[in-house]
C-alpha cells in the first residue's frame, strides 16, 4: 500500500527545495499550519489526500498484484493583491512540474475554477493529482 502521507511529504519537499517553484509559493500540509495570517500575504500550495484505494488482483501467472490509486488534493491559496488568473497559472505551473518529476506514477490531473475563499480572504484554486502504483 502507498501511504498518502509519504507522497505528500515528497511533494512538499520537492516544491520547497526547488529553486524556481519555491519562489512561486510555500508548500504546506493542509490543516497543519497554525497562525497563517488572514488575509494571507503569500501564496500557499496546500496538500491533502482526497482518496486512497487498493485493488487486489492476480497476474496471468497467478501472482498477487496490488494496484494502489491515490488522489492528492492541491489547493492553491493566493493573496487578493495578485490577479485571479495569475493564481490559476501558478497552480498549472506547480502541477506541471509535479507531473514532470513524478510522472511515472501519475495518470492525470485536473484543475478547477478560481474561487474566493472567505476563511483566509484569498483566491483558491483546487487541483487533483491522480497517482497509480502497482506491485
Amino acid at each position: 500500500m502507498q501511504y498518502s502521507n509519504n507522497i505528500i511529504t515528497k511533494l512538499i519537499e520537492f516544491i520547497n527545495k526547488d529553486d524556481f517553484l519555491s519562489t512561486l509559493g510555500i508548500a504546506i500540509r493542509a490543516f497543519d499550519t497554525q497562525g497563517l495570517p488572514v488575509p494571507i500575504n503569500e501564496t500557499y500550495f496546500s496538500f491533502s489526500c482526497k482518496e486512497n484505494s487498493s485493488v487486489f488482483a492476480r497476474s496471468e501467472e497467478n501472482e498477487p498484484i496490488v494496484k494502489d490509486s491515490l488522489t492528492i488534493n492541491l489547493s492553491c491559496f493566493s493573496p487578493l493583491k495578485k490577479s485571479a488568473y495569475s493564481a490559476h497559472n501558478l497552480t498549472e505551473k506547480v502541477i506541471s512540474a509535479i507531473c514532470s518529476e513524478f510522472g511515472e506514477n501519475i495518470s492525470g490531473f485536473s484543475i478547477g475554477e478560481t474561487q474566493y475563499d472567505d476563511d483566509v480572504k484569498s483566491y483558491k484554486i483546487v487541483g487533483n493529482i491522480y497517482f497509480d502504483f502497482s506491485s
